[in-house]
């Protein structure tokens, strides 16, 4: 039972926010991310280098 509670407090939470326009090619001037399994999630700021925004069409 302890074992439950404990991992049921470090359970991670997943915020998702969607990107709504149309196709966007960027050049960001840099921030902060965190890279979790080969994937950058920028917290702050874009990335250094030409990038684009695709819409998903869910």
């Amino acid at each position: 039972m302890i074992g439950y509670q404990l991992s049921k407090k470090a359970g991670a939470k997943i915020e998702f926010s969607e990107y709504s326009g149309p196709e966007l090619i960027e050049r960001g001037e840099g921030g902060t991310k965190i890279t979790k399994n080969g994937i950058d999630y920028w917290t702050s700021g874009k990335p250094p280098r030409r990038y684009h925004t695709e819409t998903c069409g869910i």
